[in-house]
């Protein structure tokens, strides 16, 4: 059945299958739709004026209700989707593809007895598609989360670097020793704090390391601090800042005390150096820490290097 725009149908709760309506349809209640409800309206050569409309006008506020008729779900079922579709076409390989989504998804189990933690996921077809990605999605918890790999996107700002990409920041603790290079982590009392930030590729590392009454059974050679939370890529290169308690009363001190670090060459441990002599340095060997009770090799440290 056609209703023509000059046309009208009267009644009360008409009935009607497969009707294509001319012109504007105005709704007084509710309009209850199973299947799918089409809003066409095509115009020949346009390029920027609307093509179609839907309005939802109410004193209150207008609203549009995306319901499932699931008594329940469970994670990734989704409850409502709008998705957006182009080209028009009949045929051919890219007919009538969704190119976009916002839908509703559970991210637990739901039931009638209670409300579960859900997100909006959002997704686009990149180039060359066909298949959509997600792009994003607000969590249960509220926060943006993106893919493994995206991110923030600040190209639109010129600049000269190779990538303007913010795609991650990261928080935690790790967990750091005296490492020597035969013999493994030196033993005795130990007290070991360790703190890292993530931005992007930068990591910046905090750290409080101390050993009382050291053992040194089996242990020689360097000695590095290892369990850095990530592994550096300039390794070597980067240096950062060190105190060392040198109180040689109660805590002891180093025979021979670091003056600073660098990330070694493999990236994965920070290099203790002393100086020898005046600008030369060289790395600490187990030798330099000072041994039996209340000697407590204590060194506080910050250190940033590059993933």
């Amino acid at each position: 059945m056609t209703i023509k725009s000059l046309g009208g149908v009267f009644g009360r709760n008409p009935t009607f299958n497969n009707v294509d309506v001319e012109g504007n349809v105005d709704v007084e209640g509710n309009l209850d739709v199973t299947g799918t409800a089409k809003v066409n309206n095509f115009i020949a050569g346009a390029t920027s004026t609307p093509q179609a409309n839907v309005e939802i006008k109410d004193a209150t506020g207008g609203e549009l209700r995306l319901s499932t008729s699931e008594p329940s779900m469970v994670v990734n079922d989704v409850a409502g989707k709008i998705t957006w579709n182009a080209p028009d076409e009949g045929s051919g390989t890219q007919a009538n593809i969704v190119a976009g989504e916002i839908s509703l998804i559970a991210t637990n189990f739901w039931d009638a007895t209670k409300y579960t933690p859900s997100a909006i996921v959002f997704k686009t077809c990149p180039l060359n598609g066909p298949a959509m990605v997600e792009a994003a999605r607000f969590t249960s918890d509220g926060n943006l989360a993106f893919p493994s790999g995206q991110g923030i996107d600040f190209s639109a700002t010129s600049g000269t670097g190779t990538s303007e990409l913010f795609d991650d920041y990261e928080e935690g603790t790790w967990t750091p020793n005296y490492t020597a290079a035969t013999g493994g982590n030196l033993g005795g009392t130990q007290s070991r704090q360790g703190y890292y930030t993530k931005v992007g590729n930068k990591v910046t590392v905090q750290f409080y390391l101390y050993i009382n009454t050291i053992d040194v059974t089996g242990k020689s050679g360097d000695v590095t601090v290892t369990g850095l939370p990530f592994t550096g890529s300039l390794g070597g290169n980067a240096t950062g800042s060190l105190v060392v308690t040198e109180d040689t009363g109660q805590y002891g001190a180093f025979t021979n005390s670091p003056r600073t670090m660098k990330l070694s060459g493999s990236g994965d441990s920070l290099v203790l150096l002393k100086e020898i002599s005046s600008n030369v340095e060289q790395p600490l060997q187990v030798t330099d820490f000072a041994t039996g009770g209340g000697n407590r090799n204590i060194i506080r440290a910050s250190f940033t290097y590059i993933v």
